[in-house]
């Protein structure tokens, strides 16, 4: 009708269109009574615009572009964050882009870089609370992950010096034996003990190559 009614009174409004925007789907909004439900009928054009999926370099896309981490530990941080993240979203809900820079804020302010530490600073996030019962999951997996990725670390080291025809022999058998021996004491679960095993072993049969041929 363009106009405000209030009884008999009437006022004519110029308005040529009216954008709301909400983090609630329609049908949330509907359920909040009939006004709010009579409200949204009176939008025509509906366009949902949400993340296509929920992945770790999903949220560090987002937190690298809103942060800007210029230390190691805030790159650290961000890291551990994003992981932390798509821990949460696959085995309990997607955790939006609004919660994930809130929960990051957190965790840059409290500084810590340990997964443990920083999954106790977040845990009090408008959001995130409640999930308590998956922090240990969480934990776990954050753990293997983070073995993991220092297994991978080492094992390119090992692909580095296996290509390498400059350095010598005697230093890069030094170096080999530099990477069997820290691979060798980590303490890891089971998922990626024989990642662990195979790594040290492939060091340990370069060396011996490379000692045949001094």
């Amino acid at each position: 009708a363009r106009e405000f009614r209030k009884g008999s009174q009437r006022q004519k409004i110029r308005t040529k269109m009216v954008i709301a925007l909400t983090n609630k789907s329609p049908e949330e909004v509907s359920q909040m009574g009939p006004y709010a439900e009579a409200l949204m009928q009176r939008f025509r054009i509906e366009l949902e615009h949400k993340w296509s999926s929920h992945t770790r370099s999903d949220y560090m896309e987002l937190l690298h572009g809103r942060f800007k981490p210029s230390t190691d530990k805030e790159k650290k941080i961000i890291n551990a964050m994003s992981g932390i993240l798509e821990t949460i979203s696959k085995k309990k809900e997607c955790i939006c882009p609004r919660i994930a820079i809130a929960a990051t804020k957190v965790a840059l302010s409290a500084g810590s870089s340990n997964v443990e530490d920083i999954l106790n600073n977040i845990s009090f996030v408008h959001g995130l609370a409640g999930m308590e019962d998956t922090y240990e999951t969480m934990r776990r997996d954050m753990m293997i992950s983070e073995e993991n990725s220092k297994i991978q670390e080492a094992y390119g080291k090992i692909e580095e010096s296996e290509d390498d025809d400059h350095t010598d022999g005697v230093e890069r058998i030094s170096q080999l034996n530099e990477i069997i021996k820290n691979v060798g004491k980590m303490n890891v679960h089971d998922e990626v003990y024989n990642q662990k095993d195979s790594v040290v072993e492939h060091a340990k049969d370069l060396v011996n190559r490379i000692a045949s041929s001094l």
